[in-house]
């Protein structure tokens, strides 16, 4: 149902690979020269993306001092964030420091959001409403979702279904839960929180800080906006998904499916459950399971429709009955591949939770 620069350290967690790197950026439009003599470093490219794995510090080679304004943070290398699970009673994060996912850099654009009513695209919904969207703040999402390991390394519990996949994203995390993990995950590297916390789980309730008019102001961690998801999503594309369009014959379970099969799981090849991370391929920005897999919270609260005219950075209502989630999934509830494009919208109840709902974040650049 439809209604359901500044000097940073960026620590990076993945399979067989953990380490911290330093980076010195520039924020967009800080008054720094590409080499076209643009002062807009950023928004000069179409696409300028950085997949933040080594450490090739984009912009220059300053080396990390004691006077950096974000403290270094190290992984703990030598336990494993599974094996090691301890209750957090005191409500500090367990262990030296968090796993942080890899993180891409995606730049600030315009792009169409939404689906044509042209007949070209089966399963589409009669809320797609196809319009420019532009984006001014580019922003570093988070290569997967976030994974068991990472949400309890940060948060000290794991509420997952399919517990014994390690690889597999948290699920069974309602859109609160997941606003505090952006919030520890904040506090945890340095960053100024982006959402108001009362109360602990499981009566935590978050919503944006008032101190930031809009989450595009927020520096911190946080959960991308229905428009940014999507803008990722795309990755440049403009057909249902980043592997083309899925025919009107290939919209439930059918199999072999050319489109899904090699980029989302979904309910013709799942095996009834979550999967690990990473093992389809990736959009070409280098994102892993923007389809398929689990659904994802976004910021937005879910409305009935897109609007029809070009918006500049969206964020949606300030009130509502649902979140919006984005990307379908392995296929609980009777999600089919239909649901597992780029413009499928839904929505869930905040306090709501479910085995095919997780969530990845973002933060700007």
């Amino acid at each position: 149902m439809k209604s359901m620069g500044a000097s940073i350290v960026v620590c990076v967690w993945a399979v067989a690979l953990a380490g911290c790197f330093n980076y010195n950026l520039p924020y967009p439009g800080d008054g720094t020269t590409d080499s076209t003599g643009d002062p807009d470093a950023v928004a000069d490219a179409d696409v300028d993306m950085t997949v933040d794995t080594e450490d090739d510090r984009p912009t220059d080679a300053t080396a990390d001092t004691a006077t950096d304004p974000v403290p270094d943070l190290e992984l703990d290398t030598d336990r494993d964030p599974v094996d090691d699970r301890v209750t957090d009673t005191s409500g500090d994060i367990p262990g030296d420091a968090p796993p942080i996912p890899t993180l891409v850099l995606i730049s600030a654009n315009t792009f169409s959001m939404g689906s044509p009513d042209t007949g070209t695209e089966p399963g589409r919904g009669t809320d797609e409403n196809q319009h420019d969207v532009t984006l001014t703040v580019s922003f570093w999402m988070m290569e997967t979702e976030v994974t068991q390991p990472q949400f309890f390394a940060v948060m000290g519990y794991d509420r997952s279904s399919h517990s014994s996949c390690s690889n597999c994203p948290a699920t069974n995390m309602n859109w609160h839960e997941a606003a505090d993990y952006a919030n520890r995950l904040s506090l945890a590297t340095g960053y100024t929180e982006c959402y108001d916390c009362t109360g602990t789980y499981p009566s935590i309730s978050c919503d944006l800080d008032s101190a930031h008019a809009s989450p595009y102001d927020c520096p911190g961690y946080r959960l991308p906006t229905e428009a940014e998801w999507e803008f990722a999503a795309r990755a440049g594309t403009s057909t249902a998904t980043y592997n083309g369009t899925c025919d009107s014959g290939h919209l439930l379970c059918e199999q072999p499916n050319t489109v899904l099969d090699t980029i989302a799981w979904f309910c013709g090849n799942d095996s009834s459950n979550t999967n690990p991370v990473r093992t389809q391929n990736p959009n070409p920005w280098g994102l892993y399971d923007m389809l398929g897999n689990v659904w994802e919270w976004t910021y937005d609260w879910l409305t009935s429709s897109l609007p029809t005219t070009p918006v500049t950075d969206p964020s949606g209502p300030g009130s509502g009955t649902d979140r919006s989630m984005r990307g379908g999934s392995w296929g609980s509830g009777g999600w089919t591949a239909q649901h597992c494009r780029a413009a499928e919208r839904h929505g869930e109840q905040p306090n709501d939770d479910r085995d095919n709902l997780g969530f990845r974040l973002v933060r700007n650049y």
